[in-house]
């Protein structure tokens, strides 16, 4: 069965309108129309009675609505986290640096600014001389010092050069 065909039909319950979930999708209501035929093809039974100007959800069509809505209602929510995860870090960032660093007054500066920016990251700094395997301590940022062209470590990682 077609996610999309079935979201139509969810829409269609919703709004009480073929027209009207049709403008909330974005899509000519013949579209809509052609997509609850095809659900009610494929599975064989009769989801609405459609009127010239109204729609009737059948018994069947609210069994199927009540037990699909929470799953497409869920998967929008997920699709939401996702994308405002993307725009608004969160959650844990691992930074290791020399020790020295911790008196510099600019290196203190750039994490209360990281931290007023984005305040729902717990910044973990860790500050040792030692050169660590990042990828196996989880570490997200290694602040170091090295001789140009020389890193130490895997492959997978980054460097960049900070001014």
């Amino acid at each position: 069965m077609n996610p999309v065909e079935m979201q139509s039909f969810i829409k269609v319950v919703e709004c009480g309108t073929i027209q009207e979930a049709a403008l909330q999708q974005g899509v000519p209501k013949s579209t809509i129309s052609r997509r609850i035929t095809r659900l009610e093809e494929a599975l064989g039974i009769e989801l609405l009675r459609r009127g010239s100007r109204s729609v009737h959800v059948t018994s069947e069509g609210r069994a199927l609505y009540e037990r699909i809505w929470r799953a497409f209602d869920d998967i929008e929510e997920a699709v939401r986290w996702a994308q405002e995860g993307s725009e608004r870090p969160s959650g844990r960032l691992v930074l290791t640096a020399p020790a020295a660093l911790s008196n510099a007054e600019v290196f203190v500066e750039l994490l209360l600014d990281y931290k007023r920016r984005y305040p729902e990251v717990e910044i973990d700094v860790r500050l040792s001389e030692q050169i660590s395997n990042v990828l196996q301590e989880g570490i997200d940022v290694a602040l170091r010092g090295h001789r140009e062209g020389e890193l130490v470590g895997s492959s997978d990682l980054r460097v960049k050069r900070l001014k």
